[in-house]
């Protein structure tokens, strides 16, 4: 039996039967302010789930669905979220520093206001997101679809890119980006 508890108060905020939640189906859970910190979470179905404000902290989200799921102002730093369906999710002020999104697909997603720093993002697909203000530091975009998005307010210093990087028509890299082979 897991229990996912409130991380304020320790409440439980639901029972699940089994050992893990990998393959878990959670679709439209109520999870807000969930502790699910190192949970394995893996090819789970959380589509439009409310998890605003939860810790996943090193979690396991690697090919889960989470499209239209609510992340706002959530923990997921250091998690695998490779290969996840994040299409139209709402990532606002999310924290995802060294985060793993390899091949995640971020379209259309609400992505303003989120910390990506040092974020694994090699060909995430973020066409059609909003990135108001979002920081990229440092993060790896190395064969990332960046089309149809803007730009403008993003902070990019330092980031990775290669030649199969997809950017918005019309728009450079930084001079402290790094370009790779």
């Amino acid at each position: 039996m897991i229990r996912i508890r409130k991380k304020t108060t320790g409440e439980v905020l639901r029972q699940i039967e089994g050992e893990s939640l990998a393959g878990a189906k959670l679709s439209g859970a109520e999870l807000a302010d969930a502790n699910l910190r190192e949970m394995d979470l893996s090819g789970a179905d959380l589509r439009g789930a409310n998890l605003a404000g939860a810790s996943l902290r090193e979690a396991n989200l690697s090919g889960a669905i989470l499209a239209g799921a609510n992340l706002s102002w959530a923990t997921l730093r250091f998690a695998d979220l490779s290969g996840a369906d994040l299409e139209g999710a709402n990532l606002y002020a999310v924290r995802l520093r060294s985060a793993d999104l390899t091949r995640a697909s971020l379209r259309e997603a609400r992505l303003d206001m989120a910390d990506l720093r040092e974020a694994a993002m090699r060909r995430a697909d973020l066409t059609g997101a909003t990135l108001g203000g979002t920081v990229f530091q440092q993060a790896d975009l190395s064969g990332a679809i960046l089309e149809d998005v803007d730009l403008g307010t993003a902070y990019l210093v330092g980031t990775v890119y290669d030649e199969n990087t997809r950017w918005p028509a019309g728009y450079r890299p930084a001079a402290s980006a790094r370009r790779v082979r």
